[in-house]
């Protein structure tokens, strides 16, 4: 499953795709500490979106990724 939420953040340009692909970040990004690792750059590009949603939901998983590593 974070295999497939990494595909989708760092492929698609659909904020409905990177909002899903970053509700699963949220939801397994403890079970890979090296994958969660890998997405902190494209989830911290996300926080310049244009979308509103994904800007929130961005900025809430890095501040979760930053407490538990």
């Amino acid at each position: 499953h974070l295999k497939t939420a990494a595909d989708m953040l760092c492929r698609s340009y659909e904020p409905g795709e990177q909002l899903l692909g970053l509700h699963l970040v949220r939801r397994y990004q403890a079970a890979d500490p090296t994958m969660r690792q890998a997405l902190r750059w494209p989830i911290r590009s996300l926080t310049q979106h244009r979308d509103g949603r994904v800007v929130a939901l961005a900025r809430t998983v890095l501040d979760e990724m930053t407490r538990t590593s």
